[in-house]
């Protein structure tokens, strides 16, 4: 618990905890909030709120914080007879195994050659399958250093499982392997093409696919 002042920021009281916290033991009763914790707001509270709305970092852990306004009873008028009382929970814990969890949540997308037909129309059956080979193996490339699993399930489609962790990654990357792809040029001079539909922000397998499968099917309807 830490008491102040909100109009002037003078941190006027605070139990033992809260002073092992900030690592200021001697002279915190000298300093105003914004000296000994200037990432702190302090707006919410006079906005009739009763939690912060941002999480608080404070010696590596992470708070929520907690409080109420009050007019001492001698004193009222103006802000700065206001005094505020806060609460601080520690969740570092909590958060930590919350943004370990979004990391490993379950990505499904689908990778689709946009012109299959028409590379497979193109040149003698020996530079078709070398066409196919050489996006097989820029596809591969492209997931080389990622944890993730690549599957071929139809002639022209491939199913990509991976976690958020890893598709941000990805994203980071621009999705290169589309310019990749277009490098494979068959004989005739037509180069490959790839969609990706990706399903994503459920835990649930077969609605990601479905949700993939609807963004490819959105893809091409352009």
């Amino acid at each position: 618990m830490m008491v102040f002042r909100p109009g002037t920021q003078e941190i006027l009281w605070s139990n033992d905890s809260f002073l092992q916290l900030t690592g200021v033991r001697e002279d915190i009763f000298d300093n105003r909030i914004d000296d000994v914790l200037p990432d702190f707001p302090t707006h919410w509270l006079l906005e009739g709120k009763s939690e912060c709305p941002d999480t608080v970092l404070m010696n590596g852990h992470h708070f929520r914080v907690f409080g109420n306004l009050s007019h001492p009873a001698a004193r009222r008028g103006g802000t700065q007879s206001l005094l505020a009382t806060t609460y601080w929970t520690d969740v570092t814990e909590q958060d930590a195994l919350r943004e370990e969890n979004e990391k490993r949540r379950p990505i499904v997308a689908v990778i689709y050659i946009d012109n299959y037909e028409e590379l497979m129309k193109a040149g003698s059956e020996a530079s078709r399958s070398a066409v196919l080979a050489a996006i097989d193996e820029r596809l591969n490339s492209w997931l080389k250093d990622s944890h993730s699993l690549l599957r071929k399930f139809d002639r022209n489609r491939y199913v990509l499982v991976t976690t958020e962790q890893e598709y941000q990654k990805l994203l980071e990357g621009k999705f290169s392997v589309l310019d990749a792809v277009r490098g494979v040029v068959t004989e005739d001079g037509v180069a490959a093409t790839l969609s990706i539909g990706v399903g994503k922000d459920t835990d649930e397998y077969e609605t990601l696919y479905q949700n993939a499968m609807l963004s490819i099917e959105m893809a091409l309807s352009r």
